[in-house]
């Protein structure tokens, strides 16, 4: 029996990623001889505690990274709202090191913890590589703040083309649905 090879792409693992405690009640729930998880998060804290269960991967101290042109990266820079140049950048930055990751590991599948930068990551690194990708979607997603719907068009894209689409409450299902999810792939 092969394990399952997952990468995990978290916005941060605690202490400033709440989000990172749903991820460990997941990986409870994962059979650890059934799956590998790696989490290569793409803000990483000082001190980052990451949760019992996945290997840590720093990707700003990853050796290496893989060269992606530059092109390739335009659909998704169209996704992004109006932003500083530099999250662009770091967007770039990020994806080329964790292609390396995807490579280096062997990665059999990505999980997005969002439909925003995360989200748009996997489906990038997915597209590359071939492997599928399982996106996590929110309520704030479905854009109740003026904020959040400044998200609008990368939610819409990355639920379009996820794998697999998993929420947490019917709410965030609905509102994933009318964003152009697949309901046959919820």
């Amino acid at each position: 029996n092969k394990k399952i090879r997952v990468g995990i792409i978290g916005p941060c693992p605690t202490p400033y990623g709440g989000v990172t405690r749903v991820i460990a009640n997941h990986l409870e729930n994962w059979e650890p001889e059934d799956m590998e998880c790696f989490l290569i998060p793409i803000r990483v804290p000082a001190q980052p505690q990451p949760p019992p269960g996945a290997v840590f991967i720093n990707y700003r101290e990853y050796p290496g990274s893989m060269p992606l042109p530059v092109h390739r990266f335009i659909p998704y820079f169209l996704k992004f709202p109006v932003s500083k140049p530099g999250i662009l950048t770091q967007f770039y930055k990020y994806n080329c090191a964790l292609a390396k990751v995807i490579q280096d590991y062997k990665l059999d599948l990505l999980y997005a913890h969002h439909t925003d930068i995360t989200g748009l990551s996997a489906i990038l690194q997915a597209r590359l590589h071939g492997i599928p990708c399982v996106i996590v979607s929110y309520g704030q997603t479905w854009l109740v703040t003026k904020t959040d719907r400044r998200f609008r068009r990368m939610a819409e894209f990355v639920l379009k083309n996820a794998s697999w689409v998993i929420s947490t409450s019917e709410h965030c299902k609905r509102g994933g649905i009318q964003l152009g999810a697949d309901p046959g792939r919820y």
